[in-house]
């Protein structure tokens, strides 16, 4: 019995540090993010991601949000529409609300993939900081 609960902080210890590489390897912070355009605005006290698409059929997904000492981060999949699809040819706004509060400072990072993409998805990169209030 003893031996069991003496795995638990060696796996925890494991956990966190196979985390916190997952974290920094999927941040490209030598490219700029190159998507749809991306804004924050602000709805009952959350931070609200709003996306204006060239055409309608694009899927936007909060990934994760990591919340750190000083601010938070959002991170972002903006999945292309399906190519077997017709689309209008009008820009869409799609508007998400995070679970961030505005008196917390946001850095958000996307990445954008192809309809249906599964595997080797491309990093996130740096899209914009905003201060709290």
């Amino acid at each position: 019995m003893v031996c069991r609960w003496g795995l638990v902080p060696g796996l925890a210890a494991t956990l966190a540090v196979i985390a916190g590489c997952w974290s920094a390897r999927t941040i490209d912070h030598s490219n700029v993010y190159a998507g749809p355009t991306m804004t924050l605005t602000s709805s009952a006290g959350q931070h609200m991601l709003v996306v204006r698409a060239p055409t309608p059929g694009w899927l936007i997904t909060i990934d994760r949000t990591e919340h750190h000492l000083e601010d938070s981060l959002i991170f972002v999949t903006l999945q292309r529409p399906d190519p077997g699809s017709l689309y209008a040819q009008v820009e869409v706004e799609q508007r998400v609300l995070t679970t961030v509060p505005t008196s917390r400072a946001v850095v958000v990072y996307a990445r954008t993939i192809d309809f249906g993409q599964r595997k080797k998805l491309p990093p996130y990169r740096r899209v914009m900081d905003e201060p709290s209030d």
